[in-house]
């Protein structure tokens, strides 16, 4: 009797009996995080009442750009407020996490880019490699910069590479804060070329010629001035200037009238500007010009530098320079100007006219001269910094001395006591000078306060020059009357003799 009421009974209500509907009660999410941060993801778990509810359990993300939920599994997707719901039946439970951005609110390194992946560098030289980090907002973009071999070459913090020995090396920059973000440049180091040294000659006829590296440069060219602006080297010969072998400005001596020319002074090239005096002069006229020239347009700017009813200039030797180009451009002529009875020695620090401002010119009187003090300016330079160096005679007849006075940018450094004649080159801060005796019986080299070579004896006409090379060396020349003819001698720190040409050897210079 009971298997039949069984089977009279209704599919639904069968189920019904079987597997009875348990309403879910409460829900309520286990341990709901207060935050999360971008890219995290965690899995939540519910507690249903009563555990044999029957009711299905369903998830929901209100703000679906900030969260995403799939089965409890919860993933930050943005930097923002989120809220997470729940559901079973008719109870629900939900919890508001904020996500933070990803790393403690940092901006990662994601990629670092060098303005040179291959670089060659001379041993010595250094060269700073210029590092883009992306993105811009990047929160941290100190970099770590290494070389693999710091035999070879060595980089600092801020990038510089100094070029140590010869060889191929790998200089990395990386991401202090994010070592896997990196870049590298290949730095070869070479053995330094050697520098250019060249000098000038003059003859018994007072022929001027060029020599570069023991070799005369145009055998039919008579060479007035000779200068470098750090690789090439200029010249002035009586129709313009030259650039190595290529004439580059012309000049015309022009005739004043009376017999008299432009007497040209010295020569000094820099930064694509080339930059010489002139005079001219009759018997009750005086005047000294400076030119600038920009080497890009050929446009001439003039400027004025002294005018007297009566005046000379003189730089005391055909040897030394009279002009050269210091800091930030400007330019420094030296000579000694006799506009009464006696010379003073002067020094004009010139900042070149342009085409928008004149020159800007300033005197600095080095020594006035009397009847008995007699100031003689021998030499200029300028170091790498582009400090000035010169070298001016004072001689005290009334107490029959005469010393050589070194300057560095127009203060007194030192005195060099009964020399009469000298020469200097700059490497660096070092100072090497060519300075002859009194009595002109030898000559000798001088570092700053040290001699370094000689004495020599019989140079002539104290004649004598020395050039710095730049790399811890120099070269050396001077002249001697050998059989009733000029003889000179030029040679390297070693003493070794580079060359003997039949002529005086004047204005000794190396293109560094």
């Amino acid at each position: 009797m009971a298997l039949a009421l069984l089977v009279a009974c209704d599919p639904e209500e069968l189920n019904n009996l079987l597997n009875p509907t348990v309403p879910a009660t409460s829900i309520s999410i286990n341990n709901p995080p207060k935050s999360m941060t971008v890219g995290e993801t965690i899995t939540l778990t519910v507690t249903v009442q009563p555990s044999n509810a029957t009711d299905k359990v369903e998830w929901i993300s209100y703000i679906e750009d900030v969260l995403s939920v799939k089965d409890g599994v919860v993933t930050a997707l943005k930097e923002g407020i989120g809220s997470i719901g729940v559901s079973a039946g008719d109870v629900a439970d939900g919890c508001r996490i904020i996500v933070n951005p990803a790393n403690g609110g940092k901006t990662e390194v994601t990629s670092i880019t060098l303005n040179k992946q291959k670089l060659e560098l001379e041993i010595g030289k250094t060269e700073q490699l210029i590092a883009t980090v992306l993105p811009d907002n990047a929160t941290d973009k100190t970099l770590n910069w290494s070389s693999v071999d710091d035999g070879i070459a060595t980089v600092s913090s801020d990038g510089t590479i100094t070029a140590v020995a010869a060889g191929t090396v790998t200089v990395t920059a990386t991401s202090l804060s994010n070592t896997n973000v990196k870049a590298d440049c290949e730095v070869t180091v070479l053995a330094p070329k050697a520098p250019r040294y060249y000098f000038q000659t003059s003859d018994n006829l007072g022929q001027a010629k060029l020599y570069v590296d023991g070799t005369q440069f145009g055998s039919s060219i008579t060479v007035n001035y000779a200068t470098n602006d750090g690789t090439d080297i200029w010249y002035y010969t009586s129709d313009g200037f030259y650039k190595e072998n290529q004439k580059i400005y012309n000049v015309n001596r022009e005739s004043l009238g009376d017999g008299q020319y432009h007497i040209f002074h010295g020569l000094a090239v820099k930064n694509g500007l080339l930059h010489y005096v002139y005079s001219t002069h009759t018997d009750s006229d005086y005047r000294m010009y400076f030119r600038t020239v920009d080497l890009s347009t050929h446009k001439v700017f003039e400027s004025k530098l002294n005018e007297t009813s009566y005046a000379q200039f003189y730089t005391a030797s055909a040897n030394g320079n009279s002009m050269c180009v210091g800091k930030d451009g400007k330019v420094y002529v030296m000579g000694s100007i006799r506009p009464l009875s006696y010379w003073t020695a002067k020094i004009w620090e010139i900042t070149p006219a342009t085409e928008t401002s004149a020159a800007v010119i300033t005197e600095h009187v080095m020594f006035e001269g009397s009847s008995s003090l007699l100031p003689a300016t021998y030499d200029i330079a300028a170091g790498p910094d582009g400090s000035v160096y010169a070298l001016i005679q004072y001689e005290d007849k009334s107490a029959s001395k005469s010393e050589m006075v070194l300057f560095k940018d127009f203060q007194e450094v030192r005195r060099y006591e009964n020399y009469n004649y000298g020469y200097l080159s700059i490497d660096g801060t070092d100072v090497y000078l060519f300075l002859t005796r009194t009595d002109n019986s030898t000559c000798e080299i001088y570092k700053n306060a040290d001699v370094i070579k000689g004495p020599f004896t019989n140079v002539f006409k104290r004649n004598g020059c020395v050039a710095a090379d730049g790399i811890g060396g120099y070269y050396y020349g001077y002249t001697k009357v050998e059989n009733s003819d000029l003889s000179g001698y030029l040679y390297d720190s070693t003493g070794k003799l580079l060359l003997h040409p039949k002529a005086m050897i004047i204005r000794l210079h190396v293109a560094k």
